[in-house]
């Protein structure tokens, strides 16, 4: 999902796409997201007031956070998105939820250690 921060409004959300069992054939969430961020939205919207916010969902709505691996981490910085800005939830859902503004369930998905890592080709 991406959010802009300073509008108060979700811009776009999105899914990732699995393959037939391949790894190869898989598109996590991270890489759909930078494409169509950069596709759609990067003229419309300041790229420094977006977040991008990830998480894993069950069959039967379990929503549980997800961190971003080390090509996503790669891709991210690639793309020049602010690593601060890609969140996930920090802690599970199992039913619907109500938030207000003021709690704080949002934590980096960015693991510091993949984070930091030298920029090599993705």
């Amino acid at each position: 999902m991406f959010y802009d921060v300073k509008k108060g409004i979700i811009i776009d959300k999105g899914s990732s796409i699995i393959g037939p069992h391949s790894v190869l054939k898989n598109i996590h969430a991270e890489e759909t997201a930078m494409r169509r961020i950069y596709k759609h939205y990067y003229r419309k919207h300041n790229i420094n007031d977006m977040q991008l916010i990830i998480w894993k969902q069950n069959n039967h709505g379990l929503i549980r956070p997800v961190y971003c691996c080390k090509w996503c981490c790669k891709l991210i910085r690639n793309y020049g998105f602010p690593i601060k800005n890609v969140l996930t939830f920090n802690q599970e859902f199992d039913k619907p939820f109500q938030l207000s503004r003021h709690e704080k369930i949002l934590t980096p998905a960015l693991i510091e250690s993949l984070a930091n890592d030298p920029i090599t080709r993705v």
